[in-house]
């Protein structure tokens, strides 16, 4: 049985779940993540630690494998970057990359995981669940294939472990393109 799991754009705190049988008929299970209210843009500032996981298994088993995300929230703007992620017991390994996104109203839309003037797509799919839980999915492409990692995150603390960035540059992405 395959599984895609996915959050639902515009319904923040909505995870759903299609499963299917080798392209038959599908059946929808829907799961409600309470809604954190009282979340503000400036609350993503931290460093989170978790796990992700590859619904459509593109890459090994799925998962899930540990990652750490640092972010930094300034007026309206998320920069960050993620941890390296070892998905295969040898050599298997997602480099660490940067991530952009835009906040509003405590919700993150336009979310960009990868490096300035590479290739991808944006995902539109952040929240807090609560000021300690953070659920993200992250768009990969390459120039054959591509993927939504879903993550599921814990605070571990509120400080952003890297240089804040100086630049206005620095806060906003160039043109993004999808690989294919």
């Amino acid at each position: 049985m395959k599984f895609k799991h996915g959050l639902i754009p515009g319904l923040a705190g909505l995870f759903w779940l299609i499963s299917g049988w080798c392209g038959y008929a599908q059946a929808v299970s829907v799961i409600t993540l309470p809604a954190y209210y009282q979340a503000a843009c400036g609350d993503y500032t931290g460093t989170w630690q978790g796990f992700m996981t590859d619904p459509a298994d593109l890459f090994g088993n799925g998962g899930p494998w540990p990652v750490t995300i640092s972010l930094y929230h300034q007026d309206g703007r998320i920069a960050g970057s993620s941890s390296a992620v070892s998905y295969a017991a040898d050599s298997g390994t997602i480099e660490g990359k940067r991530i952009w996104a835009q906040c509003q109203n405590g919700v993150l839309k336009n979310i960009f995981w990868g490096k300035k003037n590479a290739c991808g797509s944006f995902s539109q799919d952040g929240a807090l669940v609560s000021k300690n839980a953070l659920v993200l999915r992250l768009n990969y492409e390459n120039a054959m294939t591509g993927t939504n990692f879903l993550l599921f995150l814990q605070r571990k603390n509120n400080h952003y472990d890297g240089p804040v960035p100086a630049q206005k540059s620095d806060w906003i992405l160039d043109h993004v393109n999808s690989c294919h």
